[in-house]
């Protein structure tokens, strides 16, 4: 696992950086990818999901910010990453969540 973080990290960070590209319509190029205004975020995911914010990270291009998102009774989790604009789209979300190590 240790070997693929890398790589999802890179593909993590071009897609957070494709949505800081006006000219990039994520209704075309992703229509997985959901975006809504940051302050709504934790409400969804708390009340639809029982989620809740486990950690945050500034990207290094300090242009975004990346937040977990975990259900430890269920397992399930999401990652959004937010724009200075306001903006949180999620990444990516699914289930069987184990705290690590």
């Amino acid at each position: 696992m240790t070997v693929l973080w890398p790589m999802f990290r890179i593909s993590a960070a071009a897609l957070v950086l494709a949505m800081c590209n006006p000219g990039v319509s994520f209704a075309q190029t992703s229509p997985q990818v959901q975006c809504i205004p940051h302050h709504l975020v934790a409400g969804y995911l708390g009340k639809n999901h029982g989620e809740e914010l486990i950690g945050r990270g500034v990207g290094d291009d300090a242009r975004h910010v990346i937040e977990l998102f975990v259900n430890a009774e269920t397992q399930t989790w999401t990652i959004m990453g937010t724009m200075p604009t306001g903006v949180s789209c999620m990444l990516d979300s699914g289930n069987s969540w184990v705290a690590g190590p």
